[in-house]
């Protein structure tokens, strides 16, 4: 059989609100990140939506007369944007007609994955994000009319901002575990306080039980330990 551990009343009022106090501080510190984290995505998703609307802006009138030249040249100077991972121009049939590479590698290539084939059906925007890659997907239909002639496709390379969000977590934490331990000790100077009276009524407990009935506790309180 395994013995007890028999735990001091201040340890155990110390170990409780220790606990109490570490998951309350932990669930704060953890809500501040995320929070922090899905108000930079949302600002990213802003700016990626500002620049494809801005896009489509350029890219209508070259799109409608299938000016290959003019579309490689608007996928090419979005690509130079900054944080800018790829850009791509499709066509009504997902074709891309605007290829970003030099070469023109990608073009009238189809994506034949399902984020590809929910763009090129979408009639709205689509914001994607890739935690793996650290992409940001975002993409636009573009309509002349009611003729929908194709679409825009742009990547946000999200790896620098989730670089800054982990430097962000380590000081965040770095700052909660100094909090912790400072509240740790005034947690300890509470504790021995509230402890601290019981313990002077057990010793006097104690000379009583042994006969000593002239021993006193210094304890001046006007609460119910004081009349105790």
């Amino acid at each position: 059989m395994v013995p007890r551990i028999k735990l001091g009343l201040k340890l155990r009022v110390f170990l409780s609100v220790a606990l109490f106090y570490l998951a309350a501080l932990g669930t704060l510190t953890y809500l501040t990140i995320r929070s922090q984290r899905n108000l930079l995505l949302e600002q990213m998703g802003d700016r990626a939506r500002v620049g494809i609307n801005l896009m489509e802006l350029s890219v209508t009138a070259h799109l409608y007369r299938m000016d290959i030249f003019q579309l490689g040249t608007l996928a090419r100077e979005a690509k130079a944007l900054p944080d800018v991972d790829y850009a791509y121009i499709y066509d009504d049939k997902g074709r891309i007609v605007g290829d970003y590479h030099e070469d023109k590698q990608m073009f009238l290539a189809t994506f034949p994955d399902k984020l590809s084939q929910r763009i090129i059906k979408s009639d709205e925007i689509l914001v994607d994000v890739d935690h793996k890659k650290g992409i940001l997907d975002v993409s636009k239909p573009v309509v002349l009319g009611h003729q929908k002639l194709g679409g825009i496709r742009l990547g946000f390379n999200l790896n620098p901002m989730f670089d800054e969000m982990k430097q962000v977590t380590v000081k965040a934490l770095l700052i909660a575990a100094g909090i912790f331990l400072l509240g740790l000790l005034v947690i300890f100077v509470i504790a021995s306080r509230m402890t601290s009276p019981i313990e002077q009524l057990t010793v006097a407990a104690k000379h009583i039980e042994a006969g000593d009935l002239q021993y006193r506790v210094g304890l001046k309180r006007s609460d119910e330990l004081g009349s105790l």
